[in-house]
């Protein structure tokens, strides 16, 4: 029995999808034959040089959006056929997808291609898109839809499937963690067995993959656990996945010991890339993790995501270091106390500032996570994070910031009156009080990233450099946390002749009679920041237009000048 596994654009092009080769393993455990296909960097070294930018991080949400993908499937059309031989002998029983949000578009179109040329053909989807709680049973209202999915984790379904597949023929059946569709009607088999990962280890099928093709050949994923110990309530993996497992540190090992094989002839020392949610929810096994690796005397280095807890000793650090980790990213997402236990994090700040300074003193790249605009942080706590990312720049890499939204499936998304959403929308949400709105969040993640994307010496230019063209100044709530910000850092900078200057003695333009007319003194009082003294009158910094260039110029300019104050004391 044959098997087709694809994987489409747009995914990593550094190294291997983990997915196609974990998967081909277990396909190929189950007594079948599968030939891989990763389409996503072979249509990549196809593509235009101005085409490649749409597979970097920058750009790479345009692949959610299904005119974009439209396009780009008709340019490499042509392309995408010759790889997969459509030409040729295409004798596969079974033709298989791995797809994700951002792979979703170009895999339905290229399903469809194959549906037009080979109607009988089985066609399976399944992948992180396909968890029921996910897109799921929407694929089979679409073009190019899927006759069956595997609705979760691989391990026990798919072998339960293709057994019962080699003997029947016939896709519709009642393996557990299958959905299909049969003349119209939806049949749900459920979901399937969660594996523990102890005793279904596998190995993946690297044997078909050119790493030589990829921008890091040297480099390889692999997991160490699924799942996660915390409950972060604007995380849809968790719920996806159930309950945190981790798979034995041998296993790891061994599978670490196997595909550097394939990778030695690119790199002296390989780095492995851990795909987890989290590395270190059970630390004795990370433990014995980094000993078997410091024992074998095999050189690697070494990347994941972890949590702050108190386990993270600079004892275990420093054994890690020495096992070849040169970098973890940590979900810090706040600087501030109140809003790390609103996320439900489970962490203390004060524990996160010691691992950071001990894995930076160990060599170890602490590559920091961020989310601004979370629903209960206030300006204050705000505050908090934006100078723990001054204080903290020596010893970290902070990632870019993100504005919080609502993901489907997250405990946020279930239950926004908790924490007083006026609605759900997933990127335009507001809170009851209307002081977190999507405007203040486009704020704060444009101040942030303009910190960690500058060297304090050019801070001053920065309104040259990052457009705020898209952030309104003149809503009250922005400009109300706009003067904030510039009384309270410039206060924190210790220029005291500074405070409150540019907002008592404000040149911007006049705003129109209409504009005037809607601002009431009740509103006024109202947003007021809290932080600025009675006594300093806002009315002209609330209502003069700072939205022309010149006023979004000054505004920028006064905000980071006290900034390359601060980054100066604390260097």
């Amino acid at each position: 029995m044959k098997m087709l596994l694809i994987g489409m654009p747009a995914w990593n092009i550094n190294y291997p999808w983990h997915s196609l080769g974990y998967v081909g393993g277990i396909i190929k455990n189950a007594g079948w034959h599968c030939r891989i296909e990763d389409l996503n960097i072979k249509i990549f070294r196809k593509a235009s040089k101005e085409d490649q930018r749409y597979w970097f991080m920058e750009n790479t949400d345009l692949w959610q959006d299904e005119q974009f993908v439209n396009i780009l499937f008709k340019k490499y059309k042509s392309e995408i056929k010759t790889f997969l031989n459509l030409d040729g002998n295409f004798d596969y029983d079974i033709i298989a997808f791995t797809v994700n949000k951002k792979t979703r578009y170009l895999t339905l179109k290229t399903s469809s291609l194959l549906k037009s040329l080979y109607p009988q053909k089985l066609i399976l989807f399944g992948g992180p898109d396909c968890f029921p709680s996910e897109h799921n049973r929407q694929f089979f209202c679409a073009d190019g839809s899927p006759n069956i999915i595997c609705q979760g984790e691989a391990e026990i379904a798919l072998p339960n499937f293709l057994n019962k597949f080699k003997t029947t023929g016939d896709y519709r059946c009642s393996t557990k963690g299958f959905i299909y569709a049969d003349s119209g009607i939806i049949i749900d088999n459920g979901e399937p067995d969660i594996p523990s990962l102890e005793n279904e280890y596998i190995s993946p099928d690297w044997s078909q993959i050119d790493f030589a093709s990829y921008i890091k050949p040297g480099d390889f994923p692999t997991f160490f656990s699924r799942g996660c110990t915390n409950r972060c309530v604007f995380c849809r993996d968790s719920p996806n996945f159930k309950r945190y497992r981790t798979r034995k540190a041998t296993d790891v090992f061994h599978e670490i010991k196997e595909s550097i094989k394939y990778t030695s002839e690119y790199s002296r020392c390989p780095t492995v890339i851990f795909s987890d949610s989290l590395l270190n929810g059970k630390t004795k096994q990370l433990e014995k993790l980094c000993d078997l690796i410091i024992e074998s005397r095999i050189k690697i280095n070494w990347q994941g995501q972890a949590k702050f807890n108190s386990e993270m000793t600079y004892a275990l650090l420093e054994k890690m270091a020495n096992s070849g980790c040169n970098g973890i990213w940590w979900g810090l997402e706040s600087a501030s106390q109140n809003v790390i236990n609103l996320m439900g994090k489970n962490f203390d700040i004060e524990i996160a500032k010691r691992v950071i300074i001990d894995a930076n003193k160990l060599g170890i790249m602490n590559k920091i996570m961020i989310i601004v605009g979370f629903p209960g942080e206030t300006f204050m706590d705000f505050l908090k994070t934006l100078l723990f990312v001054i204080n903290f720049y020596q010893y970290s890499t902070f990632c870019e910031p993100e504005p919080c939204h609502i993901p489907s499936n997250s405990h946020l998304h279930y239950y926004p009156q908790e924490f007083g959403i006026r609605n759900k929308d997933m990127y335009r949400w507001t809170t009851d009080d209307g002081r977190n709105n999507n405007e203040i969040r486009k704020l704060r993640a444009f101040i942030l990233k303009s910190i960690i994307n500058n060297d304090p010496s050019i801070l001053n230019d920065v309104s040259t450099r990052f457009s705020i063209n898209n952030i309104n100044l003149n809503h009250l709530s922005v400009a109300s946390e706009t003067a904030g910000l510039i009384y309270e850092l410039w206060k924190t900078a210790g220029i005291e002749s500074k405070m409150g200057e540019i907002l008592t003695q404000w040149d911007g333009e006049t705003l129109n009679n209409n504009l005037n007319s809607g601002i009431k003194s009740k509103e006024l009082t109202y947003w007021h920041p809290y932080n600025i003294p009675k006594e300093i009158n806002l009315i002209n910094w609330f209502c003069k237009n700072k939205n022309t260039i010149n006023s979004r110029t000054l505004i920028v300019n006064c905000l980071f000048a006290a900034v390359k104050l601060l980054k100066r004391s604390v260097n």
